[in-house]
């Protein structure tokens, strides 16, 4: 995770602003230096049978772990988009259209960077609902392509690991109309696996306007806030200081003594900060 999250600093990315997110603009040096330190991460896995790399921003980076790895496959865990969407919602109060744009993102990427290696997909859904039956499917799957060394938890111990409760938004998102066609268009790819079978369009450029103007408007409330709270700091110093505090006293017998109703200026600031809480 955290290679993963240089890589996307060195590209001037993140988690959030991912349009940015394009390992070729790295340039040779940062490239080769990224994937040597991924063999290295490797190299203390190995030898303990199949390893597992696991870190949503692989969709991301991929081409840097595909280099370091020798024998990599790919299993693609996909989830509907209005899951998806609406768990960004509330996790990090982004608009729908924008979470599903960052869906269509992650998925496009991983699926042009994971192309020509072995890739399996695996229902979000389908697991949550049948999780004994998919984990098996994914097993003679895995060993249908070589893996060795595999073995199937029993029902109690996949059911322990694969709680149902997980997906908090089922039967929720059945609703597409928030989708365009080139979206509905991959997410069908995924239900019927002819994303693995076809070329996937790369991420169309109004996706990325989309969430490139997020990124940007969700940069300018964060510097917004900023500032307020560095405001709402240097008034809490001015207003904790000795002199104030002697003029403010002296300001208050003379509204006292003129019998006047006006509020002061420290109970306009604590009426300023309740309101931005």
């Amino acid at each position: 995770m955290q290679l993963d999250t240089e890589i996307l600093a060195a590209l001037g990315a993140n988690w959030i602003d991912i349009v940015e997110a394009d390992v070729t603009r790295l340039s040779g040096e940062q490239h080769a230096r990224f994937v040597e330190r991924a063999r290295r991460i490797v190299q203390t896995l190995e030898g303990r049978g199949p390893l597992l790399l696991k870190d949503p921003r692989m969709s991301l980076v991929f081409p840097i772990w595909r280099d370091a790895l020798e024998h990599p496959i790919c299993v693609i865990v996909w989830r509907d988009p209005m899951a998806v969407a609406r768990s960004l919602a509330t996790r990090d109060k982004r608009p729908l259209l924008v979470s599903i744009a960052v869906w269509e993102h992650h998925n496009r990427t991983l699926l042009r960077d994971t192309a020509g290696i072995p890739r399996l997909l695996v229902s979000y859904d389908e697991l949550l609902a049948d999780p004994v039956g998919v984990t098996r499917a994914l097993h003679e799957q895995l060993t249908a392509i070589g893996i060795e060394g595999l073995s199937i938890p029993d029902a109690e111990s996949i059911g322990q690991i694969v709680n149902p409760d997980f997906n908090r938004s089922r039967g929720e998102h059945s609703d597409e109309s928030l989708l365009d066609a080139d979206q509905r268009a991959l997410l069908d790819g995924l239900r019927s696996g002819a994303a693995l079978r076809d070329d996937v369009a790369p991420t169309p450029a109004r996706t990325l306007e989309l969430i490139g103007e997020n990124s940007r408007l969700a940069r300018q409330i964060e510097a917004q806030r900023s500032l307020i709270t560095d405001l709402h700091s240097l008034l809490g110093a001015v207003f904790d200081s000795t002199s104030w505090r002697v003029g403010y006293r002296a300001t208050g017998l003379l509204r006292l003594l003129r019998r006047g109703n006006s509020i002061s200026a420290v109970e306009r600031w604590r009426k300023l900060k309740d309101r931005s809480r």
